[in-house]
């Protein structure tokens, strides 16, 4: 398990290194008026983005609470054909 969460750490310092070299490959390779239609481009795919986790939160929510039902109504079921 200690594995896993040393893996994970190196894998989110190599996200952080490759986006801070992105970003400043960006100031060295273009004008400012394309630094900004690339960050309000990335504004709108975060913004998307959020969107579809939130979406995909709620129907997994929703399927997790549709199963605790059945089980619940299950467990009823049982216990009324025991007594």
């Amino acid at each position: 398990h200690e594995m896993e969460h040393v893996e994970a750490r190196r894998r989110a310092w190599t996200v952080e290194a490759d986006a801070r070299r992105s970003a400043e490959s960006l100031f060295e390779t273009r004008n400012v008026k394309e630094i900004r239609t690339i960050a309000e481009r990335t504004e709108q795919d975060v913004e998307r983005k959020q969107g579809e986790l939130r979406q995909l939160i709620g129907s997994s929510y929703r399927d997790f609470i549709q199963s605790a039902d059945t089980v619940v109504s299950m467990a009823e079921t049982c216990m009324a054909l025991v007594e």
